[in-house]
């Protein structure tokens, strides 16, 4: 288990992410979003890297990079994120941002329904 000093300096990264995003009280930068949800990310947060993974993932913000959406959504689903393992199935179905590899999609696919995440995306 983590600090819990440890747990306050990733939620506060997380935290200054989403005020980055969304422009809250600061100019919107989705540089320094980025910036700051990384650096949660690579200390496990898991809210960092499924913002992460989003962000990459739809392209609203920055070019689309599947390569990226896919490592994000993986760290996530290492930790045990229900939702990255859903979105990591269709993602290795059709070879996204990773090889194709459906012995994975499927194993997420099955271990996301077991954790009772719907079987269609959204």
């Amino acid at each position: 288990m983590k600090e819990p000093q440890i747990r306050v300096i990733e939620r506060e990264n997380t935290a200054l992410g989403i005020v980055y995003e969304l422009g809250r009280g600061v100019h919107q930068d989705t540089a320094a979003a980025i910036k700051w949800y990384d650096l949660s990310a690579q200390q496990g947060d898991v809210d960092a890297q499924m913002q992460l993974a989003r962000i990459f993932d739809v392209g609203e913000l920055v070019p689309r990079n599947p390569t990226a959406a896919a490592k994000y959504y993986q760290q996530a689903a290492d930790s045990g994120q229900t939702k990255a393992k859903f979105e990591l199935s269709p993602i290795y179905e059709v070879g996204q941002g990773v090889p194709k590899n459906p012995m994975m999609a499927a194993k997420y696919y099955q271990e996301a329904a077991a954790q009772d995440q719907p079987t269609g995306r959204t």
